[in-house]
């Protein structure tokens, strides 16, 4: 049984004092960051580095003749996505082996991961699909306009069943597998189809749009897009472009090309957060257990403890809610679940992305957490009149 779980609370008056720090890699631009359990993984413009203190210190992880342009992870398997081919290691980054079987374009652009379907974008080709952990590839694109294929793939996103692809006109929609694709056009003020997507996440049934201009909602898994604007530079002279986004259970955080900015309202509202940044074009963001890190387009990483945004508590568990063991391994039980039903119990990791869902009238919950990577998790509990949000750790 555990003595005490972390609740996460958003509070402000942080936000305004605390500053960014550089961390020790400032070697140009960082375009891709990722995590797999306590290391976090950076794709630059020099190859991947890692850390395995949060930035405090990183060594070379290889890749160093290719400029790295995506990362994604697989259970044990990390792909990246370099402008010479796509790269898999199966020992946290250790050793790197060419998987380019099929790819006629290797200047690589996004990755994504479904399941067993790993989906690699690329600058002129399209979109390509390997089943095989990379042993093949196979291109995919019925559906998508010559011209949009030229163009070059931007974002790649999974929800569920279905995979969304940005491209610099629009966004693609296929609900199988990547056999076809659809276009996703409407939107009740203005269209998508003309704007460059250059980020998409997930977080439950909210499919987030970073464009080059503004962020869009969808809440129908495409079919219908809303603008979510209040509170960025918009319609002032400048070119606003959504580089990355990323997700903890309570709290939005974007990255673009004038800074930093966060919602804690699913983007209902916007503040900007670049007090101490000195380089506010941002390409990439990651979550790790302690920090926010964000890599920028020429000086590196840049950190902030993720308690200037999120207040971390720890109480011991109520009489209505026990959720063990923590730290887990293969599974998370919890057993009298508050006294109303039924609950959902959503299970994040640490960049947003949901890994459990369920609404259950059971008392008792079993979660098989087998195939998860080690690292850190988000429970959220959510009843009729309450959220509870706790932190885990496999």
């Amino acid at each position: 049984m555990i003595l005490s779980i972390a609740v996460l609370a958003i509070f402000g008056w942080s936000i305004a004092d605390a500053q960014w720090e550089h961390t020790n890699y400032d070697s140009g631009g960082v375009s891709c960051l990722t995590v797999v359990g306590d290391t976090l993984f950076a794709g630059t413009d020099n190859g991947i580095y890692l850390s395995t203190n949060n930035g405090n210190s990183w060594m070379v992880s290889g890749l160093t003749d290719f400029k790295i342009t995506a990362l994604a992870v697989n259970g044990n398997s990390i792909f990246a996505g370099t402008d010479n081919g796509i790269y898999l290691s199966t020992n946290n980054g250790n050793n790197w082996t060419a998987i380019n079987n099929g790819l006629t374009d290797t200047i690589i652009t996004a990755l994504a991961v479904n399941g067993n379907s790993i989906f690699a974008g690329t600058c002129c080709s399209g979109i390509f699909l390997s089943m095989n952990d990379g042993v093949s590839w196979t291109a995919m694109n019925n559906g998508i306009p010559a011209n949009q294929l030229g163009l070059g793939i931007l974002s790649l996103a999974v929800n569920g069943n279905s995979i969304f692809t940005g491209t610099y006109l629009g966004i693609f929609l296929s609900t199988n597998n990547g056999t076809s694709w659809t276009a996703v056009d409407s939107t009740n003020n203005g269209s998508i189809q003309y704007l460059g997507v250059y980020s998409l996440v997930v977080n439950g049934n909210n499919i987030f749009a970073g464009t080059d201009n503004g962020i869009y909602l969808s809440t129908n898994n495409g079919d219908s897009w809303t603008a979510i604007n209040n509170g960025f530079p918009l319609n002032v002279g400048i070119i606003f472009k959504i580089n990355s986004l990323v997700i903890t259970p309570n709290t939005l955080f974007t990255g673009t090309n004038v800074g930093i900015y966060l919602s804690t309202n699913n983007g209902n509202n916007w503040t900007a957060i670049n007090n101490g940044l000195t380089d506010t074009s941002i390409i990439s963001l990651a979550i790790t257990d302690n920090y926010l890190s964000v890599g920028t387009d020429s000086t590196g990483i840049w950190r902030r403890p993720l308690s200037d945004f999120v207040e971390i508590k720890e109480i011991n568990n109520d009489e209505n809610n026990s959720i063990y063991p923590n730290p887990f391994a293969d599974q998370i039980k919890i057993t009298q679940i508050g006294n109303d039903f039924p609950a959902e119990i959503v299970l994040y990791d640490v960049v947003g992305h949901i890994v459990y869902q369920t609404a259950s009238k059971s008392k008792n919950i079993l979660i098989d957490t087998k195939n998860l990577v080690s690292g850190v998790y988000f429970l959220e509990i959510i009843s009729k009149d309450k959220i509870e949000t706790k932190k885990l750790v496999k």
